[in-house]
């Protein structure tokens, strides 16, 4: 961003959209290209012009990479049926994948439980950094609750909110397996 933010076409634009937090803040409200030309004094027709050669240059394919995620975070949630716990991680090695046994002793004693399986990986990328959650469960995978469980979803027996709200051990029961 850095590089178009100097550029002579886009840094007024850029440094007017970076001046304030539009995405963040409800308070207030996304700039229009009529906003954009009021606070930059540049005509409608080149603020339009100039965004979109912006697109262009970021979505270009063999420019410059526009967008460096320099850091990475890790956030590891581990729970058993009754407690769960979760810590921040710098410089994991490896992202285990979903469906992995995964040993973490750190976990015995806030939890009581250090065998887990990977229940859920999910990545966001945000304000310059690759945000990765790991999701453990403790116990062993089990191939039957995974098809059990999406065959639940398609006939219905478990709704959306069920899903959303309750754990795997709520659900079994819920579905007549515990």
């Amino acid at each position: 961003m850095t590089q178009y933010g100097e550029h002579p076409d886009y840094g007024n634009i850029l440094n007017y959209l970076s001046s304030k937090d539009f995405y963040y803040d409800d308070e207030l409200p996304i700039p229009s290209f009529k906003s954009i030309s009021l606070a930059t004094g540049i005509n409608d027709y080149q603020v339009k012009k100039r965004i979109n050669q912006l697109y262009e240059d970021v979505f270009d394919f063999y420019a410059k990479p526009f967008i460096e995620f320099r850091d990475t975070e890790y956030y590891i949630y581990a729970s058993d049926d009754k407690k769960s716990a979760q810590i921040k991680v710098k410089g994991l090695g490896t992202i285990p994948k979903i469906g992995e046994d995964v040993t973490f002793d750190l976990f015995e004693g806030r939890i009581g439980a250090s065998s887990f399986y990977v229940k859920d990986v999910w990545h966001t990328y945000e304000q310059g950094k690759h945000i990765i959650f790991i999701i453990l469960n403790s116990g062993r995978y089990s191939l039957f609750w995974h098809f059990r469980k999406g065959e639940a979803e398609a006939k219905r027996e478990l709704s959306f909110n069920d899903l959303i709200n309750m754990d795997d051990y709520e659900l079994k029961r819920k579905l007549g397996l515990r």
